[in-house]
């Protein structure tokens, strides 16, 4: 008797996530196999094998030709068929010399196989599920002629007996005129292993018109087996041959001996004295919901009460007692009726009948902690505090164990399961999105019109909703809740750097602030209320506000805001957290491997691919950056405590921050490669939508160009500038000059130095006024004066001023080797 009681656990089933073994093959798709217990025992015995890269290639269809190969290895042996040959081509399209020859060659003279009715076999072409059952029925020793498999029904007969034998058994959703793809033509021999080899008396043929037509002859009848030694399971026999007792006498069995990682009852293959692997038996029944132990005696068809084991994500815990007419739950047996683990929604529980064992497996919810670390193959996470705790002991995921870290990002939401606190399996979480219009606490969540039960891992199930919003919300494979998160849109978020009165009036004058946006706008605004409260000029106390509602209520945070005839509401929020002025404490460490690390003075936290990162540069500019791989660096100035940083947190990640660069520095990041030196401004210009750029004549990477700026100016000639930005115009917006201050703080890119003396040159070093410049290949010295530019060599630089004295600014670009790559040499 098998019930499954949840409309989804068959899907469920098939995913990864449960994909549980410990085999002895290990395929680098091996996640992506459905199959596995077939799979590794098809692949142990070398009937069907992976690719040369590693792969098995689960959903690749299967040949005609490859199929007649999987049966002359599970007749012959792979050593014998991969010894085949023809002499002749077997079909006119299956020539002598072709790679499947000897295969089809052999299964044709069986009588395994025929060709169409043109001659051809079309060894390249697909077959499907009933085509492939004909051929295993074959190796199994049915007759095609007396059972019926020619003629215009031969699906129906082939149907007929390969489903009465079980040949289809473990796919659920068998269609056999669809093509057999590798991994089920594995489960369809894998059943073929276990299946009765049969065989058949004399049978009675005439000759009509040429051809052969068997008219009479006994039917199939099962090979006897009493050989001891043949026996594959247990050690048992049932006095009947089966496939692998006649085909692979080494392959056994063994039932009872062990338990998987979850305590499940489980069976053990064995090819020879090798472990091919442990696979979890079928449970009895199956829930996915709160169980009560009244249902469990009903639908196992008890006659009296049972004391059954119980083991919860591997750990094992008290007897739990099935028994009638009692209600308790299967939460009793761990001993913690308060955090529900494996009683509620969303908990796997398998019952198990004879061994009087129940299992459990819970579904927890984590986050991936950036991407995937390629050199050391392995993919960290991290829990998320509104979900129940898994108990893993570690959270850092290695190759050797999974096969499809890579295919995780940062940020990314996953499903996991835990035994023994090791980390077992592992797949992406399903996401739905809608507007959330009602919710009972501890129960549903209403989204986009549908109605979500929570998980029993939910641990903030209690959790309240701003209605008519957003929400995202992470199922388990069940579809029950594991976590929701806002869907806040990110327009509705404002740095407020200051607030102040618009006017010298007392009580009735309007209250200002001064607003930074996540689109880089910067503007005054007008306030009308702040939490809900009416706020006027009474309210303002230096750039704070005060009795607000009772509270004060301080500037230099993030606030929520709604935006009502042009005024503002806003919402202060306990996410927002920085502190002013707080000097060499102010960091924010660009992306490597292990993230990005924001430092706002009185704490550090972690960016991550949603960032906002708004920038207010010392030049007053405001710049918006988003992602941790996009952030430049910045760092305050080592003596001078005017950067700012604010940041709002969520879920231990930064969500927004802002920066005022102050006097520190602001380098890399998203701003090009670009490096520009301007010599001289050229000429005003206004583009076909009214923008204004001012054009210099430049050298844009060693090149000699103009290049338009979106602001005029023409103050900005004789400098090298880098961290370059466009705009969608190709206007340079943004730049950083290269000066001593900037060259001093960026060692490692340039160099900056006022000379006045002499040159010389020795092989690959120039020294100008006693500075030495070590020079790459091909390396150029520009020689620019005004807007004449030279390009000399170091040996012509050297001549001219062997005794004159070179009076300049001297630029220069370094490599990755600290090689000078470029010089600058601006008179």
């Amino acid at each position: 008797m098998k019930k499954f009681l949840s409309m989804v656990l068959a899907l469920a089933m098939s995913t990864s996530l449960f994909t549980f073994s410990a085999s002895a093959k290990d395929f680098t798709d091996s996640s992506k196999i459905k199959y596995s217990e077939a799979v590794d025992v098809v692949s142990a015995l070398d009937i069907v094998d992976g690719y040369a890269d590693g792969s098995f290639n689960p959903s690749a269809t299967l040949t005609r030709g490859a199929a007649a190969k999987i049966i002359c290895n599970m007749i012959l042996g792979p050593t014998t068929a991969d010894a085949l040959s023809a002499d002749t081509a077997p079909f006119k399209d299956v020539p002598a010399n072709h790679t499947f020859s000897g295969y089809i060659a052999y299964c044709a003279q069986k009588g395994i196989i025929s060709g169409y009715a043109d001659g051809t076999f079309r060894p390249a072409g697909t077959l499907t599920g009933y085509a492939f059952m004909k051929m295993l029925l074959g190796a199994l020793g049915y007759d095609a002629d007396i059972e019926g498999y020619t003629g215009s029904n031969w699906t129906v007969a082939v149907a007929k007996q390969a489903m009465g034998i079980g040949l289809d058994d473990g796919n659920d959703k068998f269609v056999g005129t669809q093509a057999v793809t590798r991994e089920e033509a594995c489960l369809y021999a894998f059943n073929t292993l276990t299946a009765d080899v049969v065989e058949y008396g004399s049978k009675t043929t005439v000759n009509i018109n040429g051809a052969t037509v068997v008219v009479g002859g006994n039917e199939a009848s099962k090979v006897s087996n009493t050989a001891a030694a043949s026996k594959h399971y247990d050690g048992e026999g049932d006095g009947v041959m089966q496939f692998c007792e006649q085909y692979f006498k080494d392959l056994k069995l063994k039932s009872g001996e062990s338990q998987d990682d979850f305590g499940r009852p489980a069976k053990t293959w064995y090819n020879k004295a090798d472990k091919i692997g442990t696979y979890a038996k079928e449970a009895d029944v199956v829930y996915t919901t709160k169980t009560k132990a009244e249902t469990i005696y009903k639908d196992l068809d008890l006659s009296k009460a049972y004391n059954y084991a119980t083991v919860v994500d591997g750990v094992k815990g008290s007897d739990f007692v099935v028994t009638k007419k009692d209600g308790t739950t299967v939460n009793g047996a761990t001993g913690d009726a308060d955090t529900k683990v494996g009683s509620g929604n969303g908990s796997l529980i398998e019952v198990y009948k004879d061994e009087q064992v129940i299992t459990v497996i819970n579904t927890y919810l984590m986050q991936v902690t950036g991407d995937y670390d390629k050199k050391d193959e392995k993919l960290t996470l991290t829990e998320i505090d509104e979900v129940k705790a898994s108990g893993a002991k570690s959270f850092n995921l290695s190759s050797d164990d999974f096969d499809n870290l890579a295919s995780f990002s940062d940020e990314e939401y996953v499903l996991v399961t835990v035994a023994n606190g090791d980390i077992k399996s592992i797949a992406k979480a399903e996401k739905v999105s809608g507007t959330v219009t009602e919710y009972v606490r501890e129960d549903t969540v209403t989204a986009g019109g549908t109605v979500y039960k929570y998980s029993a891992m939910n641990d903030a199930s209690d959790k309240s909703y701003e209605l008519k919003s957003e929400y995202a919300l992470y199922l388990d494979p069940y579809g029950y809740v594991l976590y929701t998160d806002g869907v806040e849109a990110e327009d509705n978020y404002v740095f407020i750097s200051e607030f102040a009165k618009n006017s010298q009036l007392t009580t009735n004058s309007k209250v200002v602030a001064y607003a930074y946006f996540l689109d880089g706008k910067d503007d005054e605004i007008t306030i009308d209320k702040v939490n809900n409260s009416k706020v006027t000029g009474t309210n303002v106390s230096g750039s704070n506000l005060t009795n607000v509602d009772g509270q004060s209520v301080n500037a230099g945070a993030w606030f929520k805001y709604t935006l009502k005839d042009g005024k503002y509401n806003l919402t202060a929020t306990n996410k927002s957290k920085g502190n002013d002025n707080v000097g060499t404490n102010v960091t924010v460490v660009n992306y490597d491997s292990k993230g990005v690390t924001i430092n706002y003075g009185s704490g550090t936290t972690k960016g991550n691919a949603s960032t906002v990162f708004v920038v207010l540069k010392a030049n007053g500019d405001v710049k918006v950056y988003t992602g941790i791989k996009n952030v430049p660096d910045i760092a305050s100035h080592a003596s001078i405590n005017d950067t700012y940083v604010s940041v709002y947190e969520d879920s231990g990640y930064a969500k927004y921050v802002f920066v005022k660069q102050g006097s520190g520095t602001v380098t890399g990041g998203s701003n090009s490669s670009d490096v520009v030196f301007l010599t001289a401004p050229d000429k005003i210009g206004t583009d076909a939508d009214e923008n204004s750029y001012y054009r210099y004549s430049a050298i844009l990477n060693g090149e000699e160009t103009k290049v338009k700026l979106d602001t005029n100016s023409n103050t900005l000639g004789g400098y090298l500038y880098t961290e370059i930005e466009y705009d969608e115009h190709g206007y340079i917006t943004s730049w950083e000059k290269v000066d001593s201050t900037y060259a001093n703080n960026n060692k490692k890119d340039f160099s900056y130095n006022a000379v006045n003396g002499t040159v010389t040159q020795k092989s690959n070093t120039i020294t100008i006024d006693g500075v030495g410049y070590y020079l790459a290949n091909n390396a150029k010295i520009f020689l620019i004066e005004g807007d004449d530019v030279t390009v000399v060599t170091a040996k012509k630089l050297a001549t001219d001023y062997k005794t004159a004295s070179l009076k300049a600014n001297v630029t220069g670009v370094l490599n990755a080797d600290g090689e000078y790559s470029a010089l600058y040499i601006c008179k």
